[in-house]
């Protein structure tokens, strides 16, 4: 991450330098992924859920599931959450988000995707709206 925070090219440095820096949990290892592009996945704990949030390097969105805590252990979560990320690298993310849409009652997860807005704007704070939005998801 130190790498990435003096990067200035990388769209969404202040993204990943919030994850990584204030939301991460500690005692869990950071993950990331090569495939379909290079991310990485964050652990969070919130007050009753498990977050896992998949932000790719350079892209225009944020990943994020969701699941109660009392559901099973993380390490049960984090292999359910691989094989998400595998079906998204087969599929594609636009279809994997269409037919989440389509059944998202048989799912165990809680799913989001927080747009990247006005990112490069150099009149509105995009990463303010951001952080907004992931913390008022993050119960």
């Amino acid at each position: 991450m130190e790498l990435f925070s003096k990067m200035e090219s990388v769209r969404n440095r202040k993204q990943l330098l919030y994850l990584a820096n204030q939301l991460q949990n500690s005692k869990t290892k950071l993950r990331f992924t090569l495939h379909p592009h290079f991310g990485f996945v964050f652990h969070v704990i919130g007050r009753t859920h498990h977050h896992f949030v998949w932000e790719l390097l350079n892209s225009h969105a944020t990943y994020l599931w969701s699941r109660p805590q009392a559901d099973c252990m993380v390490v049960e979560m984090i292999q359910d959450l691989e094989a998400i990320i595998n079906l998204i690298r087969n599929q594609g993310r636009e279809q994997y988000k269409a037919s989440y849409r389509q059944f998202v009652t048989t799912d165990k997860w809680i799913f989001n995707v927080i747009d990247h807005a006005e990112a490069n704007s150099s009149f509105v704070d995009g990463f303010a709206k951001w952080k907004y939005k992931i913390e008022e998801r993050l119960v």
